[in-house]
């Protein structure tokens, strides 16, 4: 009965806890320990039963002689104690061992908040950044972009100021050309004028020696 007993005290108490080690190497060894003291109990109120002459019937009446040996039953006050040692040490382990695995559920949870605290700051950097980035890119290609319209504008002006360069070259051209027929003109003119010129004294003078001659 005992046996039976503290097998289910065992048990309950690796049923209670399940998830430690609470009731591995001393629980199981008190309980070798209470086995083999019952069984050599046992045995000793066996021999003791069979040689005593005592348990027989004796003058027609049936008496019972009490041994010196425990007597084990269920009602056993080592039993009951043993029982309560086992259950007594057997539920402050289980409430311990409840206790710090509510407080590493507690330090797991303020571990995952501070975890979910910190990825929601990195995404909310992150946010910030990819906005920030956005707004780099848009700013550099609105710049390019006008930067591009100056650099066309510049172009295109250089470009008219170059055609224009090359028409007033050609109109230069055109004048220099112009003023050297001019020169041309008058340096004919000149000696044209000086022909005449002399000419005209030729004939004064030829004229004035046959007006003298005639005198």
């Amino acid at each position: 009965i005992i046996h039976e007993d503290i097998d289910d005290v065992s048990m309950k108490s690796e049923n209670n806890s399940s998830t430690s080690n609470i009731s591995r190497s001393p629980l199981k060894e008190l309980l070798n320990n209470i086995k083999d003291v019952n069984t050599s109990d046992s045995n000793i109120t066996t021999n003791d039963f069979d040689n005593n002459q005592s348990c027989h019937e004796h003058n027609g009446t049936t008496s019972t002689t009490t041994t010196t040996v425990p007597s084990v039953s269920s009602s056993s006050p080592t039993k009951s104690k043993l029982s309560i040692s086992i259950n007594n040490n057997d539920n402050s382990s289980v409430i311990e061992n409840l206790e710090n695995i509510e407080i590493t559920k507690q330090n797991l949870r303020d571990e995952i908040n501070q975890l979910k605290n910190e990825a929601d700051l990195w995404k909310s950097v992150l946010k910030d950044y990819q906005f920030t980035h956005i707004k780099a890119e848009t700013i550099i290609s609105e710049c390019q972009l006008v930067e591009t319209t100056k650099l066309i504008h510049l172009i295109e002006e250089r470009n008219e100021t170059m055609d224009q360069a090359k028409r007033m070259l050609a109109v230069y051209k055109d004048m220099m050309h112009r003023v050297e027929r001019a020169q041309n003109v008058l340096q004919f003119a000149k000696k044209v004028s000086y022909i005449m010129n002399v000419n005209t004294l030729v004939e004064m003078t030829i004229d004035l020696v046959f007006h003298t001659i005639s005198l």
